[in-house]
């Protein structure tokens, strides 16, 4: 059998959005989260280095996306990817 999706987690995507709606958080907490979930992890960095964002050059770690396109940005491809993958 051929595993074509693994699931986000859930904890992931729930510690993510109130991150980013706390304003006292910091940039450190939201990049433990992801990165302490490849699956996610791996969904940001293949969308941010894919065509449709076009980064100038191959970012390998999710501190360098959020960096190079902005919290908001990282944290909608995030959601995105877990509505896709928990919805199915």
């Amino acid at each position: 059998m051929i595993i074509k999706y693994a699931p986000v987690l859930q904890v992931s995507i729930t510690k993510l959005t109130d991150i980013y709606h706390d304003p006292h958080s910091h940039l450190d907490e939201m990049v433990s989260i992801l990165e302490n979930d490849a699956v996610l992890s791996k969904n940001v960095l293949n969308c941010i280095n894919g065509p449709l964002y076009g980064a100038q050059k191959k970012l390998i770690s999710i501190s360098e996306a959020i960096e190079y396109f902005g919290i908001a940005t990282v944290c909608g491809i995030s959601l995105s990817f877990a509505i896709k993958y928990n919805s199915v």
